[in-house]
């Protein structure tokens, strides 16, 4: 019996058509094992899977990212000394697969800059979204919960690479106020519970922040820079920041007696 590839990719799915085949095209070179992890799509993921033969489809019961990523690192993924760990929509560049193949020492934690796309165009300026953490050894849970996100773990030394990935989400609108939506009910339970950071308690108690955000991508991100995509993300962000306050007000308020 051969020995295990020592890295592997886990991807995490739901009808995500719009975008897994370029996905998996960018990683059809590598030679890397691909498991996605399709929690359920009724679109044609699965179908756009099986035509990538170096890829797998595999049953998985999401409930969020944090239980899903120490899932992998602890077991789905315990065969492999190493696994990379994406969303559907985030697509590895050249240039970090080959930085993730140079590496003369196996990389414990490793992240990398995110290229954000608006209906397929990269942001050069405007962008927030920070370097995300990609591959990981396996054998430990690495994360812990963050708001209605997941951080690695205090104390990790996790190695930035220079090479990027692309997030490129091309679902309809709609995909996005319903993830938004999720994750304001997110947010109003982490506050119920005592548990939200003061951040969180600043959004929902300031409506003025809810412009803050878009304005930091615009001026002090430079944003206007990107033109129509950059107002897109601008807006989009707005959009998210209105509805994360817009559910912490109605959870505040009393129903009239009946």
């Amino acid at each position: 019996m051969s020995a295990p590839a020592p890295l592997a990719v886990f991807i995490l799915a739901r009808n995500e058509a719009a975008n897994i085949d370029r996905t998996l095209a960018a990683l059809a070179p590598t030679g890397w094992p691909v498991t996605v992890l399709d929690s359920g799509s009724t679109d044609e993921t699965p179908a756009i899977v099986a035509r990538h033969g170096f890829a797998t489809l595999q049953p998985y019961r999401y409930t969020d990212h944090h239980d899903a990523y120490n899932e992998i690192t602890t077991a789905l993924g315990a065969a492999h000394e190493r696994v990379i760990i994406l969303d559907a929509d985030m697509v590895l560049t050249p240039a970090l697969i080959a930085e993730v193949k140079a590496q003369a020492q196996p990389l414990t934690v490793a992240s990398a800059p995110v290229i954000f796309c608006v209906a397929g165009q990269p942001l050069a300026h405007g962008s927030l979204y920070p370097p995300k953490p990609f591959l990981f050894a396996t054998g430990t849970a690495w994360f812990v919960r963050s708001g209605h996100a997941e951080r690695v773990i205090d104390g990790v030394s996790v190695t930035s690479l220079a090479g990027a990935i692309r997030h490129d989400d091309r679902k309809p609108f709609a995909s996005f106020l319903a993830g938004q939506a999720r994750y304001s009910e997110n947010f109003v339970s982490r506050l119920a519970r005592g548990e939200a950071s003061g951040r969180d308690r600043l959004r929902a108690r300031w409506p003025l922040l809810i412009f803050a955000v878009p304005l930091v991508s615009l001026i002090w991100k430079r944003g206007l820079l990107d033109g129509r995509p950059g107002l897109v993300y601008a807006l989009d962000k707005l959009i998210a920041e209105a509805i994360m306050h817009r559910q912490a007000l109605a959870a505040r308020l009393t129903p009239p007696p009946e």
